[in-house]
């Protein structure tokens, strides 16, 4: 069927040809901003089509023989142009093609895709946090909902409708969700009188589902917060470089496998992303912002700038990594009173970028914390009630307290061993005597007050990722403090898209491109039929390479006949067939 469609659209274009034997090669006006592969994503921009919003977009991996078509939701009109989004690729290299709205194709090959960083205790034991594999890709049966502030209360995911009906039933969906946020999703909040009447007049919708209460005493509140309960392999990931949560955030509650990646939190009035009673929780490559509680009813008035960015209660196997903090002021709680108990939690990769407190307070757990940044805090690695916190090659910079430990007679005092970290302008307040400099990675200590059950934890292969033959932390990246200050800066936070082209620079021999524009269009196959009927006539491509004919003889028959045109012809019409197959 193919073979019979592709000879007479070739014999279409031989009478075309003939017909309009000096047509004028006509450029696309459309071009690639930006093509860039990284964690297991890629994204590109382009310029000039204003109807980016019916643009078709193709990836597959080097040697596949067929493209996937990208879901309609990742593309995007951007300033006259247009964008897309990929995420959930394993590592290695792509072909992309877009088909812009005005039906012109673009195309970039071999574009790395690098795998994530899942070093930490999230991952300790146990495959597949939240709803992707661990090769990064979904998992099999996995459900895949956008989520925007137009559709936010009438997204739906099977009888659920809205996302704060689908979150809040959590407990109920026993396939791995993902749900993809794109934009800024926000909700109405209170002003300075309790009442919500700025949003209300400003026409902000509210996010339905939220809890928004004040305690019974009346001294303390819940604002806007989305309960999660239940749950398991949940992934909630923002799409591209601009997916706002505003003025909401969550508390997952005796929850499994849960991922949280990619989002932007600002003016939330409680929490942004908290656990509690959960397990294998990976927080990774957000941006917290301060948050914002204009109705501050507590006696310390100390939630203006809402409380706790991540705080962690009662959970296990927890990993914070490549997060950046900006000014955030009760950052992470470890554990709010003696009977909650919390263990297995990473640090790694994030930026703590002029932070008040809490990086983080920790009571009754054990935490490793490596390769972070904090610069200008003020009480940074706060120890107390019988915590141990390993920290290695972290950069402390004009902070006031890299390190401080709290006396607790009856609970047991804190431990902070540091190996290798770099304190620059910044002081260590230790007033229990149970900060140690060690000498080496795999020094002990034998500390008589402490009361839990993980001393020396991080040189224990049975609690930790240690690896005894190398005497060293198993994790992917472990740098020097000074790599991993530049690291932090470059790497953590929500994507900051650049303009950089992955892959090959450009694609100046595209296989059909006849006038050499970077671009398949019509014309290309006009061309090559035009050199068949005038075989003096001399192409675009013709002038930058003395390999012209491997490129636009499109079946391989050495030669250029009606047919290498009809292929080319077909490749734009049908971006999913490959020419170099």
């Amino acid at each position: 069927m193919k073979r019979t469609l592709r000879f007479a659209v070739s014999s279409l274009l031989i009478i075309a040809a003939l017909i309009l034997p000096n047509a004028v090669s006509c450029y696309a006006a459309a071009s690639f901003n930006s093509v860039v592969g990284g964690r297991e994503m890629i994204y590109a921009t382009w310029s000039s089509d204003t109807g980016a919003d019916g643009a078709s977009v193709f990836y597959k991996e080097v040697g596949d023989s067929t493209y996937t078509q990208v879901d309609g939701p990742l593309v995007r009109s951007v300033n006259g142009g247009g964008r897309v989004d990929i995420p959930g690729l394993r590592a290695g290299d792509y072909d992309l093609r877009v088909v812009t709205g005005d039906g012109t194709v673009l195309s970039r090959t071999s574009i790395p895709v690098e795998a994530d960083d899942r070093s930490g205790y999230a991952h300790f034991n146990y495959n597949g946090v939240g709803a992707y594999n661990d090769d990064g890709t979904p998992k099999d049966n996995a459900v895949i909902i956008y989520v925007t502030n137009e559709n936010k209360n009438t997204v739906t995911f099977g009888q659920y409708k809205g996302l704060g009906d689908i979150l809040t039933h959590a407990g109920n969906i026993n396939v791995p969700l993902i749900v993809r946020i794109i934009g800024t999703v926000d909700t109405q909040t209170r002003d300075s009188d309790g009442t919500k009447a700025t949003d209300i007049a400003n026409g902000v919708v509210a996010l339905e589902g939220l809890t928004d209460r004040i305690s019974s005493g009346g001294d303390d509140s819940y604002f806007n917060m989305m309960d999660v309960k239940n749950a398991a392999n949940i992934t909630i990931e923002g799409i591209g470089d601009d997916a706002v949560i505003e003025k909401w955030g969550f508390t997952f509650s005796d929850s499994e496998s849960i991922d949280v990646k990619n989002l932007r939190f600002t003016k939330y009035p409680e929490d942004a992303c908290s656990t509690a009673r959960s397990n294998n929780v990976w927080i990774h490559s957000n941006t917290f912002d301060i948050g914002e509680n204009k109705y501050d009813l507590t006696p310390e008035q100390d939630k203006g700038e809402g409380d706790g960015s991540t705080d962690i209660n009662q959970s296990e196997y927890v990993t914070l990594s490549y997060n950046r903090y900006n000014k955030t002021h009760k950052t992470s709680l470890h554990g709010g009173g003696d009977s909650q108990k919390q263990y297995n939690i990473t640090w790694h990769h994030n930026y703590f970028n002029d932070v008040s407190s809490r990086m983080p307070l920790v009571r009754h757990a054990n935490v490793h914390m490596y390769n972070n940044y904090f610069y200008s805090g003020t009480n940074c690695v706060d120890a107390r009630a019988s915590a141990w916190v390993f920290t290695e090659n972290n950069y402390f910079e004009d902070c006031a307290y890299a390190f401080k430990t709290t006396e607790n007679t009856t609970e047991g005092n804190p431990v902070i061993k540091s190996y290798n970290d770099v304190l620059i302008s910044s002081k260590i307040s230790d007033k229990t005597g149970t900060v140690y400099i060690a000498d080496t990675r795999d020094q002990t200590y034998n500390v008589d007050e402490y009361k839990e059950d993980y001393a020396n934890f991080d040189v224990d292969p049975s609690l930790f990722y240690y690896d005894e033959s190398t005497k060293t932390s198993r994790v992917a990246k472990l740098t020097s403090p000074e790599q991993a200050k530049e690291d932090c800066i470059r790497l953590s936070g929500v994507l900051v898209s650049e303009k950089r082209m992955d892959g090959q620079e450009p694609v100046l021999y595209l296989h059909g491109d006849a006038d050499n524009s970077g671009v398949l269009t019509s014309n290309d196959s006009a061309m090559i039929l035009k050199k068949i009927v005038q075989p003096d006539f001399v192409t675009e491509l013709d002038k930058v390479t003395v390999n012209s004919l491997q490129y636009m003889d499109m079946d391989g028959d050495g030669h250029l006949s009606a047919n290498d045109a009809a292929m080319v012809l077909s490749m734009v019409l049908d971006p999913t067939i490959d020419p170099a197959l």
